[in-house]
C-alpha cells in the first residue's frame, strides 16, 4: 500500500514539475511576441462602435475564452468591471477587450448587460484568433496586457491571483509614466 502511494505521489511530482516548466516556457516564449486580433473576422456585439478605439488605446488587456469553457464563469464579467477600473485609474489610455469563441452570442450579450460591463466585445465564431495565436492550453493563461503594438507585456490572468494583479497594476503605472515624458 505505502508502495502505491509513494508512486502516486512521485507520478504527481512529475506530472506538476512538467506542468509548470510548461507554462514557465510558453509565458518566456510569448512575452514580446505580437497578438494578432483580427477584428475583420469577428463580430462585435451592437454597442461596441463605442468601444472600438480600445483597440488604439497605448495599453490594452486581451481576455479570451473558447468554447470548450463555460464562456460566463470563465470571463466573470462583472469582477472585470471592477478590476478594470481600478487599472484604469492608474492610466485611463487602456483598454478591455474580451475575444469570445462562442455560437451562443445571445447569452454573452446578456451576460454583459446584467454586469454593466463597457468594453469591447469580439465574437470569433470561427476560431481564427485561437489559429493565428499560440494559445496555452490552460485558461489562466488566457489573459494578455498588451502594448500599443499588440505586443504581449505580460501574460495570465489578474483576477485569480493578487500578485499577478498587482504586476499589471504596476506594469501599467510605468507605462503611464512613460508615456506622459
Amino acid at each position: 500500500m505505502k508502495y502505491k502511494i509513494l508512486i502516486i505521489i512521485a507520478f504527481s511530482i512529475i506530472f506538476w514539475n512538467c506542468t509548470s516548466s510548461n507554462r514557465e516556457n510558453y509565458i518566456k516564449e510569448i512575452i514580446g511576441s505580437e497578438l494578432i486580433i483580427n477584428t475583420e473576422l469577428m463580430l462585435r456585439s451592437d454597442d461596441d462602435e463605442l468601444y472600438i478605439n480600445d483597440l488604439d488605446k497605448l495599453l490594452k488587456i486581451v481576455v479570451y475564452s473558447d468554447s470548450s469553457n463555460c464562456n460566463a464563469c470563465d470571463i466573470q464579467f462583472a469582477t472585470w468591471k471592477i478590476r478594470f477600473r481600478e487599472l484604469s485609474h492608474i492610466n485611463d489610455n487602456i483598454g478591455l477587450i474580451f475575444i469570445i469563441n462562442t455560437n451562443n452570442i445571445s447569452d454573452m450579450e446578456l451576460n454583459a448587460r446584467v454586469a454593466k460591463i463597457t468594453c469591447l466585445r469580439l465574437y470569433d465564431i470561427q476560431g481564427v484568433f485561437k489559429k493565428n495565436n499560440h494559445i496555452f492550453y490552460h485558461r489562466d493563461l488566457h489573459t494578455f496586457l498588451l502594448d500599443q503594438n499588440n505586443q504581449i507585456i505580460l501574460v495570465g490572468n489578474p483576477l485569480i491571483s493578487h500578485q499577478l494583479f498587482d504586476l499589471y497594476k504596476k506594469t501599467i503605472e510605468e507605462y503611464a509614466l512613460e508615456y506622459e515624458k
